[in-house]
Order: C-alpha cells, then structure tokens, then sequence
C-alpha cells in the first residue's frame, strides 16, 4: 500500500516525463560539470563539446536545466559536488 504524500512537491511531473535521463547521462553531467558555471552556459557547453554524444541539442539542453539543475543544484551544488567527487573517483561506479 502506497501512501500519498501531504506535503508540496518539489518538481513537476511533467518535467521529470519530459526531462527523464539515464544514470550514465547523469554521471556523464556530473564529472563535466564545473561549479563555477552557470546552468544555461553548461547546456551550450554540453551541446557544443558533444558531452553527451548521442544526444540531440534540444535533448542535451533539457537535460542540464530541466534535469540536472532542479535535481543537483537547486536549492544549492553541495550534492552535484559530491556526486561529482564520487564519479571521479570512479568513474565504473553507478548511482
């Protein structure tokens, strides 16, 4: 038996459908990922530098700020840091 939350969500349903990424896509974003860099210019980045290979441009860019930045960053990058760390330090290890 499921039992339904009172409490406000923190994210959209629509976003998490439309924005939906793989653990390695993830794991990809979060060893390129440069805390110092605002979200908008690492979607470019990601486009342009080809991070997520098979991945179209519109894709790539959901996935940064509709993905990754409600679900890393916001409200701040203390848990991209440390997944960052952890995917560094082994970049076989999965989440």
């Amino acid at each position: 038996m499921m039992v339904a939350s009172s409490g406000k969500r923190l994210y959209s349903i629509t976003g998490l459908i439309k924005g939906t990424a793989t653990l390695d896509e993830l794991s990809t974003l979060l060893i390129h990922w440069d805390e110092k860099e605002p979200p908008v210019l690492y979607a470019r980045r990601v486009q342009t530098e080809g991070i997520l290979t098979k991945a179209t441009s519109k894709r790539a860019e959901d996935l940064v700020l509709r993905v990754f930045t409600p679900w890393f960053l916001e409200p701040d990058h203390r848990s991209a840091a440390a997944l960052k760390t952890l995917a560094e330090a082994n970049a076989t290890v999965r989440f």
